[in-house]
């Protein structure tokens, strides 16, 4: 896929989300114990994808409603990461058994940011003008720096 060079930040997340559930199903492949998979999950959500999620809601939706994007779309946006967000908050209550959880929980992220990537993406630089989406990239990472 050609990389969107005004939202290569987002595409960056994006590929590194993947690369941890690549990781994720590796160790399911390996026969990890559930009890690990469910601490790196956690650890996952808390220390990178909550606070993608968080400003993708604070500055990606705004920017999708202010330009009048495709309601459709962003009523998939919004449906996921809540989604995310109760999958994470369920994880602590696994007690190690939630191999099969952790899995539909990774395949959910990569698909979500898959979708993101190579359809909302493209839709978006289709419809919304370079300098605009410049802008976008610009307060996203304002928002990436100010959450760490």
């Amino acid at each position: 896929m050609e990389t969107i060079a005004t939202l290569a930040l987002l595409h960056s997340q994006h590929m590194a989300d993947r690369q941890q559930c690549s990781c994720i199903f590796d160790a399911i492949g390996q026969d990890k114990d559930s009890a690990t998979l469910q601490h790196y999950m956690l650890t996952f959500w808390k220390n990178d994808l909550q606070k993608h999620i968080d400003a993708e809601d604070h500055i990606l939706l705004p920017f999708l409603h202010l330009h009048r994007f495709n309601s459709s779309y962003i009523h998939i946006l919004h449906r996921e990461h809540d989604t995310m967000r109760v999958l994470a908050q369920r994880l602590p209550l696994l007690n190690g058994n939630g191999t099969s959880f952790c899995k539909t929980f990774a395949r959910m992220i990569d698909e979500h940011t898959s979708f993101e990537d190579e359809v909302l993406f493209q839709k978006m630089e289709e419809m919304i003008d370079a300098r605009d989406l410049v802008k976008l990239e610009q307060a996203m990472k304002r928002e990436t720096v100010g959450m760490e």
